[in-house]
């Protein structure tokens, strides 16, 4: 993993509300034929399979966080989005942990981001977005582990249940 800067989106022009959920992706200042969800580019990685793009929507009570995994030659290989409608989903910070994984941080929750070398549209996405509880020492806890452990495999609560749910529903592939 490798921080760069060479790619970056086009602007749209307009009202906020008549913009196209996806972006151009402009490398080196050059337009691309890819297109990735978002409107501002937050973070850019070189990585073994190409690179990672995390962006959002610039809505201030609605955002939303994308993770692109984009090949060498510029295809969308996966992506995955952080976010639901009427909640704000807005990264604080990411946190490389190996080669192929990061935590990204928003503001009251974690999840890990794994790369995957190989995978399936839609069943087993290259992208893997898993909610964690807690860090402990730079490592993560699965939240969904510790949610079992701590009830005995049964909900704490419903709104806590409710809301990994949503996560889950809301990491398209």
């Amino acid at each position: 993993m490798i921080p760069i800067d060479r790619f970056s989106l086009e602007q749209h022009a307009g009202e906020y509300k008549d913009w196209p959920l996806r972006t151009r992706v402009l490398v080196d200042g050059q337009p691309t034929e890819l297109f990735i969800p978002g409107y501002v580019l937050l973070h850019q990685f070189a990585v073994d399979d190409g690179y990672l793009l995390v962006s959002d929507y610039d809505c201030p009570f609605e955002e939303a966080t994308v993770f692109a995994l984009v090949s060498p030659d510029l295809r969308l290989l996966s992506r995955r989005t952080v976010g639901v409608a009427y909640n704000t989903f807005l990264l604080t910070g990411l946190e490389w942990t190996g080669p192929r994984e990061l935590i990204a941080s928003f503001d009251d929750f974690h999840v890990r981001v794994t790369l995957r070398r190989r995978g399936i549209p839609y069943l087993w996405p290259r992208i893997s977005i898993r909610r964690i509880r807690s860090l402990h020492g730079g490592t993560a806890t699965d939240w969904d582990h510790a949610e079992q452990q701590s009830s005995g495999g049964r909900a704490e609560n419903n709104i806590n249940n409710t809301f990994i749910c949503s996560l889950r529903l809301c990491c398209s592939a």
